[in-house]
């Protein structure tokens, strides 16, 4: 006689002889979708927490595009390419209230943060270059001046530009465009120039159509900028890997390689999760809370777009379609660490080196040498250098997306490996290989200083569905928008049980 399968099956096959009626699905407190870094906050809190938890995900480790993957032991930041959150290659969080430690916290999760550098900015092709000290008067002037082209009797005027952004509600002028502000506000069409020069670098894609109140709300507090040195992974899959370790010690599960296709909801609350593997083979997962991780127009491929509010369905459409940027990123294993042409001198700056381009300023790109904050990125005795480059979303009339990924090649090669081959005397030499990395859509946060309302922590039309992640409405910069929607998804869980 045939055995029955148990409500474990992985791959949801009936055994010969059992009925349909007896193919129960797996039930759980709680499940996340996407292991990405809100997805893996989540999941460790809630695990943590001793709710019965799963985060399911396509990819094959954790991590999403915050993470890092594995190359011949080197760490290559930008995570997996075909996953559905977002990435950079430094982790931001924002003063006082640090969000990521506060999520580290609250996980019971040990990173190791070892704080970077925050911007060192190039000039290209002149070869002006400063470095940002927020603790040096002087060094904010240089910076500022060699970023955006402001001139020395035009430092003042600027700062006071800047110091009046910050004084502003940034609730009230959330849909204000800056554009329209500075036509009210500023005199000075210099002035409205230096300021999109500065905002193109932070990517406020395009900074004339940027949101007044995302400006201010960056104003209102510093962004400490970070790397991670876990002893066991490399580069940002340091900030990914400790939460995992939560989620395993509390006996929480993490299915890789599983497609969620439909998020069951029935009379407006949540029943689960439908999963494929790579097979096709169908899971459903039950559980009355669904933590959903992933950018939020995703969410419409999952389930009726009408059981959400019209105006989420709206603005997620409208992210998608106009806010999302395109990023080519290119990694190169290093013998040494580069000479700074000038200095003769290896470089040891460990934070991002920003480069503008010609006297408009124009964005051209970063790259980062993340081997010298966190040595764990490359093997012993060797370095590794990422360049970034990023288009604008469609609303970008002067970045446009890329046409192809011989457009974005051209473009980082003309501009961001162009200044740093100038910058360093050795670059070519010691180059041991080179691999391109190229991401269409979803790479970098576009839709940061988008007038555009994101997602709300809690879905209003569906109970026990939650959003966390970059697309979430909270407060905070860049990676703070998925700690902080993390900690208040899992604080409303966990006060509901």
């Amino acid at each position: 006689m045939a055995k029955r399968q148990t409500s474990d099956n992985k791959l949801g096959i009936l055994a010969k002889g059992q009925n349909v009626m007896y193919f129960k699905p797996k039930e759980y407190d709680a499940i996340v979708v996407g292991a990405g870094y809100g997805g893996m906050i989540s999941g460790a809190i809630l695990a943590r927490n001793g709710l019965k938890t799963v985060i399911v995900d396509p990819s094959d480790q954790v991590g999403g595009k915050t993470g890092a993957v594995n190359y011949n032991g080197y760490w290559l930041d930008m995570g997996l390419k075909d996953a559905r959150d977002t990435a950079d290659f430094i982790m931001v969080m924002s003063l006082p209230d640090l969000y990521g430690q506060q999520a580290a916290k609250a996980a019971g999760a040990e990173i190791t943060m070892v704080p970077v550098g925050q911007m060192r900015c190039h000039v290209y092709p002149s070869g002006e270059v400063a470095d940002l000290d927020m603790q040096s008067e002087q060094a904010i002037v240089d910076y500022l001046m060699q970023a955006t082209g402001v001139p020395v009797d035009g430092i003042a005027q600027f700062g006071a530009l800047l110091g009046s952004l910050a004084t502003l509600d940034p609730l009230k002028y959330q849909k204000v465009i800056l554009k329209d502000w500075l036509k009210e506000n500023v005199a000075d069409g210099e002035m409205h120039t230096y300021l999109y020069r500065y905002l193109l670098q932070l990517f406020a894609r395009p900074p004339e159509k940027a949101s007044v109140g995302r400006i201010s709300e960056m104003f209102h507090s510093s962004g400490l900028t970070f790397r991670a040195n876990d002893p066991e992974v490399g580069g940002m899959q340091g900030f990914i890997e400790p939460y995992a370790r939560v989620v395993r010690k509390h006996k929480g599960e993490v299915m890789l390689g599983q497609t969620p296709t439909e998020i069951l909801v029935k009379d407006g609350k949540v029943q689960g999760v439908v999963i494929a593997d790579k097979s096709g083979s169908i899971q459903e997962l039950h559980a009355p809370v669904v933590i959903f991780s992933w950018v939020v127009w995703h969410i419409l491929d999952l389930l009726d777009e009408g059981l959400l509010p019209k105006n989420l369905v709206k603005n997620a459409r409208e992210l998608e379609r106009d806010y999302n940027l395109d990023t080519l990123a290119v990694n190169m294993g290093l013998s040494r660490v580069p000479t700074v042409r000038a200095t003769g001198k290896p470089d040891d700056w460990n934070g991002s080196q920003r480069v503008v381009v010609g006297p408009d300023r124009d964005y051209g790109g970063i790259w980062l040498l993340s081997s010298l904050a966190t040595p764990t990125t490359a093997p012993p005795g060797k370095h590794l250098l990422t360049f970034l480059y990023c288009s604008g979303g469609k609303v970008d009339d002067k970045h446009p997306p890329f046409k192809s990924f011989s457009q974005a090649k051209e473009e980082i090669l003309a501009t961001t490996i162009a200044c740093a081959r100038d910058y360093y005397s050795d670059l070519d030499e010691i180059t041991e290989w080179t691999s391109f990395h190229y991401h269409k859509q979803g790479g970098v946060l576009g839709w940061g200083f988008s007038p555009v309302e994101r997602a709300p922590v809690k879905c209003p039309t569906i109970e026990g569905l939650y959003f966390v992640g970059s697309s979430t409405e909270v407060s905070g910069v860049v990676q703070d928008h998925d700690a902080h929607s993390a900690l208040i998804a899992t604080s409303m869980v966990l006060n509901t049980r």
